[in-house]
């Protein structure tokens, strides 16, 4: 909602016993939504639940978006803080191919006040997506720099 998509543009993939996503019914699903003229673009990975800790399969759900051309975000706001940590980094394997990722440091960073922060592997897509070059600027100066 957050993002102005809705109801029936988002699509819920069913979880496996473990509460992880189920790649195999999120392929079918892609496959299907083709198929139905939609263009999915993007999977939500859980990179740790708040309620029960649970992590997809990040690096098959990488595979399968790199594969599917579909932008791979890891939710990692309550467990990302985890790779910290041996059995964190074997749960987490995978989190570095997400496109991008989200983690809250007050959560287990011990920060004293609510900090939320989005990571994008390339940081191109924000200079494109943030990029400003004012009007007035545009008839005064050439080869300006964008402004971010």
């Amino acid at each position: 909602k957050v993002l102005g998509f809705k109801h029936h543009q988002i699509c819920r993939i069913e979880t496996d016993e473990e509460l992880r996503i189920s790649v195999s019914t999120l392929k079918k699903q892609i496959k299907e939504d083709r198929l139905k003229g939609k263009k999915p673009f993007c999977v939500i990975a859980n990179a740790g639940t708040t309620n029960c800790g649970a992590v997809d399969s990040l690096d098959e759900l990488a595979d399968l978006c790199g594969d599917e051309d579909v932008w791979l975000h890891a939710d990692g706001a309550y467990g990302a803080a985890a790779i910290l940590s041996e059995k964190g980094r074997e749960l987490l394997r995978g989190i570095h191919r997400a496109d991008s990722l989200t983690l809250d440091p007050h959560k287990w960073l011990f920060q004293p006040y609510d900090v939320g922060c989005v990571l994008i592997r390339n940081s191109q897509y924000l200079s494109k997506t943030f990029r400003m070059i004012p009007e007035y600027i545009k008839d005064t100066e050439t080869n300006l720099e964008e402004k971010v």
